[in-house]
């Protein structure tokens, strides 16, 4: 379960991704669509379809959020580099997390859900690069700002589809917020 950012933004994490590959070489995230993740799901076709129904209930209750990215940053055990998003943001992130994590919970969805992924909200560049790579991308990222914002009014469901040797995700399913506040009080 993922947030996607606008078509915009997302170009242009791909021309930071571009830009570090011009530089550091090829890595293997370098294609990856650029998104903030909420967690990881595993189970089968009528688990999954049961868990849908869960989040779309749970989206409907949910109002829109402004997410506002600035600069970069990095997890250094991981040999990670991201766009970085502000206090804030990660705030109204990790408040949506944790309703979806309770409710999920509640509803014992907990066995196919991997809540671990995703606990720090942020955008990747580039993550698990080679030592020399990473100091390259460290120093390619270092002094050098970014400032974008976008509206998060759904979330997006993307299914990991194998092929041969490569892997990639499509998008399966968007569970779209409430457009307007629905209590009566």
């Amino acid at each position: 379960m993922v947030i996607m950012p606008t078509e915009e933004i997302t170009e242009t994490i791909r021309i930071f991704k571009e830009g570090l590959a011009g530089v550091a070489g090829k890595f293997a995230s370098a294609y990856a669509d650029p998104v903030i993740t909420l967690f990881a799901a595993i189970g089968d076709a009528e688990r999954i379809t049961d868990l849908e129904k869960k989040l779309e209930v749970i989206c409907r209750n949910q109002l829109p959020f402004n997410v506002h990215l600035e600069n970069f940053n990095e997890f250094q055990a991981h040999k990670t580099v991201f766009v970085d998003i502000t206090e804030t943001s990660k705030s109204a992130i990790t408040k949506l997390r944790k309703t979806l994590s309770a409710e999920l919970k509640a509803s014992k969805y907990d066995e196919e859900i991997d809540f671990n992924v995703g606990k720090t909200p942020h955008i990747t560049i580039a993550r698990n690069l080679q030592d020399d790579q990473y100091r390259v991308a460290r120093n390619y990222f270092t002094g050098r700002t970014y400032s974008a914002f976008f509206e998060c009014y759904k979330l997006t469901w993307r299914k990991l589809v194998k092929k041969g040797n490569s892997a990639y995700y499509v998008t399966d399913k968007e569970f779209p917020f409430a457009m307007k506040n629905l209590s009566l009080f």
